[in-house]
């Protein structure tokens, strides 16, 4: 379910969760310097909203009191809210047509590297065979048995996820390499991890 809210003269149509800051689709605050590229976090669950500042450096309040840095605090419209020096309303409706639709969206890849070795194994491997068919009914590739067909795409379904794999263990972890959100606004995309 979405929300409006207004920050700077702006009103903003947001999903359940919403990352504020500079750069799209926030680019009306792009010149504020005192604002962070990822400044706090605004999430509405069960009809309730909340809010949580992300940076030491970021400044949020909630009726003059600043907000805990990594700590959701629950807000409501009726709440005076400063992100830094501009002030953010909650609106319980909204019936203008003048704002800007957040859109967010997952990374499969950050879903499929939560999955274990045969899953993903198995899901590559699938998607290989399926890209290898249709390749070959169109006539970018000569026609093979299915046998074929199979082997190749289980082949290199292994390949890439023993690479998956080890990269995660080089790394550390899979937060290092992926993209959790892409946030897309009207002049730019946001990518936050």
């Amino acid at each position: 379910m979405a929300f409006y809210f207004r920050l700077k003269d702006k009103v903003f149509k947001g999903p359940n969760r919403i990352t504020i800051g500079r750069g799209a689709p926030f680019d009306h605050l792009n010149e504020e310097r005192s604002i962070a590229r990822t400044h706090c976090s605004l999430i509405m669950k069960n009809k309730k909203f909340f809010i949580k500042s992300l940076s030491t450096d970021a400044i949020v309040t909630i009726n003059n009191k600043q907000v805990t840095v990594n700590k959701y605090e629950k807000i409501s419209p009726s709440d005076e809210i400063y992100i830094d020096k501009f002030k953010l309303d909650l609106l319980p409706s909204y019936e203008g047509k003048d704002y800007t639709v957040i859109n967010m969206f997952s990374s499969p890849v950050a879903k499929l590297s939560r999955i274990g070795f045969w899953k993903q194994f198995i899901f590559i491997s699938i998607g290989l065979f399926a890209m290898g068919f249709i390749s070959e009914l169109m006539g970018f590739l000569p026609k093979e048995s299915i046998e074929d067909h199979i082997s190749v795409s289980l082949f290199i379904g292994l390949i890439i996820t023993i690479q998956f794999r080890i990269m995660g263990k080089l790394f550390g972890s899979y937060d290092k390499l992926l993209v959790n959100e892409v946030v897309v606004g009207k002049t730019g995309i946001t990518i936050l991890n």
